[in-house]
């Protein structure tokens, strides 16, 4: 199979800090702090080289964290072609509570860019669809980019018939959408803002997530954090439970959520076992310190001990 292509547009040095208690408005002491470069897609990307998926990781990097990444990218043996630009790539804080377990995250501005980059992004990208078996587009865009940029990449891949794994918020979730893309992976939040529907029963999330029907979706899963995940088939409609874990950093949980919906569509598993794969590889990457990913081994073992039932709405 051709390499799954990850688009992360607005990347990453993620500073992790971990503090024994966060206590606002007086002197808190880290009790470790250490950078990684990142960006939703590529941290998709890291996880599906994990599992064994040949990845091609690309977007746009500036300036010495641009720099870095393709660096680390390199030595990770992850394959990536970024347009590079002016200015800097941002620098996201994640500070980790280890009394209750919360992570606070705090998102800095980066780079902004240019109708140039922007005619330069649009034909590194088209060339990398001729070589791609699915897309993954993710996260949020860099100063200077339209809203509708998602939507034409995620029509761009459609038109080829290279299927599109949407993981957006606002404006991005909506935009995506207009290109009609294969898969999408809404977390409460993006669920509940995009359709207006108050989330109080699994009910409530299936009549939500059947929104994104009138877009021509065919699959579609919501994170629900530790309650699990809910994907929709068809007129079914499957949730798994959340993985028991006590968390040690959410950073990266999502993605690996995102990753196993790709690995599971990629071997043509019954949504029932892509839900609890999915539940599995949220809540392993969850329970780890820092930022770590689950590993394949991890998340099968997992799966075999989440609960998966059929629900309605």
């Amino acid at each position: 199979m051709n390499p799954i292509l990850t688009l992360t547009l607005n990347p990453a040095i993620d500073q992790v800090i971990e503090l024994d208690r966060l206590v606002v408005g007086s002197m808190n002491r880290a009790l470790s702090s250490r950078p990684m470069t990142g960006g939703k897609g590529i941290n998709v990307a890291r996880v599906l080289k994990g599992f064994g998926v040949e990845v091609m990781a690309a977007g746009f990097s500036a300036g010495s964290g641009g720099d870095a990444l393709r660096r680390t990218l390199d030595e990770e043996g992850i394959a990536n072609r970024f347009v590079t630009v002016p200015g800097e790539v941002r620098v996201n804080l994640k500070i980790h509570d280890a009394f209750d377990g919360k992570t606070t995250e705090i998102n800095q501005p980066g780079f902004s860019v240019d109708e140039g980059s922007l005619a330069k992004l649009r034909m590194s990208v088209d060339s990398l669809l001729g070589e791609a078996s699915a897309m993954v587009l993710a996260g949020s865009l860099p100063g200077g980019v339209p809203t509708g940029l998602y939507g034409e990449l995620v029509l761009s891949a459609m038109k080829r018939k290279v299927p599109v794994f949407l993981d957006a918020d606002g404006g991005n979730l909506k935009s995506g959408l207009e290109g009609h893309p294969f898969a999408v992976k809404p977390n409460r939040d993006e669920l509940r803002l995009f359709s207006g529907v108050p989330l109080h029963s699994l009910d409530d999330w299936v009549r939500a997530m059947r929104g994104f029907r009138r877009f021509g979706t065919e699959m579609t899963a919501a994170t629900m954090g530790p309650e699990g995940v809910i994907m929709l088939d068809g007129e079914r409609a499957w949730h798994a439970a959340g993985w028991p874990v006590i968390p040690a950093c959410a950073t990266g949980a999502g993605d690996s959520t995102l990753a196993a919906m790709v690995y599971g569509w990629m071997n043509g598993l019954s949504p029932e076992r892509v839900v609890a794969l999915m539940s599995a590889a949220g809540g392993v990457t969850a329970g780890k310190p820092g930022v770590a990913f689950c590993s394949l081994d991890e998340m099968l073992e997992a799966a075999k001990h989440i609960i998966v039932r059929s629900v309605g709405g």
